[in-house]
């Protein structure tokens, strides 16, 4: 057995954690490059606050407004985008990020309409890399690496906007003037359907 699978994962080191879950989601990876990214973040996030609680412990966390709302928020992200719905795969595998290249859309509650409610798959994503940026000053190990995966996600979401905005044009453009004047549609509501408000 390695030393690495005798110690609970939030004791391990910034590397030995990232290729430990790199190592379980190199199947998916492939297929799945986008969420496999968010997963590893919200993985790496969430281990991370376990982290920050045994260091510092209930009382200083209190103490640190932007430190307990991260927290809170991890723990929130992660029950969103990890929960099983009516034994169907989970939230984060209901978006079609991969099949399309990038983040964009809204997440569907248990009937399958939208849940605005929750925020759009864009914005989650960008909420995500908030929480790993606001953690990563209070774990002095594991700080790069929750900075290097924050920088990561903004990178998916600017990337997921561009491609987003060249997709709503493309589709007012093509619009008929028919359709135009019947069931007309404009940039800012294509962007919207796609999640970017």
């Amino acid at each position: 057995m390695s030393t690495n699978e005798e110690k609970p994962s939030y004791e391990l080191s910034a590397t030995e954690f990232e290729a430990e879950v790199s190592d379980m989601l190199k199947a998916a990876r492939a297929s799945h490059p986008i969420s496999t990214e968010v997963l590893t973040a919200l993985t790496i996030g969430f281990h991370a606050t376990i982290r920050i609680f045994l260091d510092l412990g209930p009382d200083k966390i209190l103490g640190h407004e932007a430190l307990r709302i991260a927290i809170s928020e991890c723990d929130t992200l992660n029950n969103l985008l990890l929960e099983k719905l009516q034994g169907q795969l989970t939230r984060i595998d209901l978006v079609l990020w991969d099949a399309t290249g990038y983040i964009h859309g809204w997440f569907l509650d248990q009937r399958g309409h939208l849940a605005v409610q929750l925020g759009s798959c864009p914005e989650v994503v960008a909420k995500l890399a908030a929480v790993l940026q606001t953690l990563s000053p209070y774990d002095q190990e594991w700080g790069a690496l929750l900075k290097q995966r924050a920088e990561s996600l903004v990178s998916l979401v600017l990337l997921a906007r561009k491609k987003a905005e060249l997709q709503a044009r493309a589709k007012v453009q093509s619009q008929g003037w028919f359709k135009k004047l019947i069931f007309p549609t404009s940039l800012e509501k294509e962007l919207l359907s796609l999640g970017f408000l």
